[in-house]
C-alpha cells in the first residue's frame, strides 16, 4: 500500500469518527486530485463547502473546485469532447470568476466548437484577469476567432499581438502568412 492509499484509509476512518468533518474532506479533494480523480476531488471539495464555516478555507476551495474543473475539461478537450469540456470551464469560472487559465481554456474550447464570439468574450477575459498565463495563447485564439468570423484585420492585429510571446510565435506567423487577403 503507497503512501496515498494509506492517506485515503485513514480519512475515510477520520469521516466514519466526525462525519460532517470539513478539514477531512478538504484533505480527500486535495488527495484525489493529486491522484488525478477530479471528479472525486470536485466532490470532495463541494462537501468541505456545504460543512465549513470558516471563510477563508471556503475560498481557497472555491479555487480547489475551479481548478478540479480545469483538470477534467483538459482531457475532455484531449478527446474532443468540446461541450463537456465548455460546460466543466463554465463551471471553473463559476468558482473562480477571475481564473485567468479557464478563460484561456474556454477561448481554446469555444474556438474549437465553432463559436467564436463566445471564444473572443472568453479571451477577452482572460486577458483581463490575466496573472499567470502566456498573453500569446489569448491572442492567438482570439485572432482565430476573429479569423473564423471573416473579421481579417482584427485577427491580423490580435495575431501580431500574439506572436511576440516566444510559445506562440511560430502559430501566429503561420496564421499571419495564411490569412485572407
Amino acid at each position: 500500500m503507497n503512501q496515498n492509499d494509506q492517506a485515503y484509509n485513514d480519512l475515510t476512518e477520520a469521516l466514519k469518527l466526525k462525519p460532517d468533518f470539513d478539514l477531512v474532506y478538504n484533505a480527500l479533494g486535495t488527495l484525489e486530485f493529486t491522484r488525478g480523480n477530479y471528479e472525486e476531488s470536485v466532490n470532495n471539495f463541494l462537501k468541505t463547502l456545504e460543512l465549513t464555516k470558516n471563510a477563508q478555507l471556503k475560498s481557497q476551495v472555491e479555487k480547489n473546485i475551479s481548478l478540479s474543473y480545469i483538470k477534467l475539461a483538459d482531457a475532455q478537450l484531449k478527446t474532443g469532447e468540446y461541450d463537456k469540456a465548455i460546460e466543466n470551464l463554465k463551471k471553473a469560472v463559476q468558482y473562480d470568476q477571475k481564473n485567468d487559465a479557464a478563460y484561456l481554456a474556454l477561448a481554446r474550447a469555444y474556438v474549437e466548437s465553432g463559436k467564436y464570439e463566445d471564444a473572443i468574450s472568453a479571451a477577452d477575459n482572460a486577458l483581463k484577469y490575466r496573472q499567470k498565463i502566456p498573453k500569446g495563447g489569448i491572442f492567438y485564439y482570439k485572432g482565430l476567432a476573429l479569423k473564423n468570423l471573416g473579421k481579417m484585420s482584427e485577427a491580423k492585429v490580435a495575431f501580431e499581438e500574439g506572436k511576440k510571446d516566444p510559445t506562440y510565435k511560430a502559430v501566429c506567423d503561420y496564421e499571419l502568412k495564411n490569412l485572407p487577403k
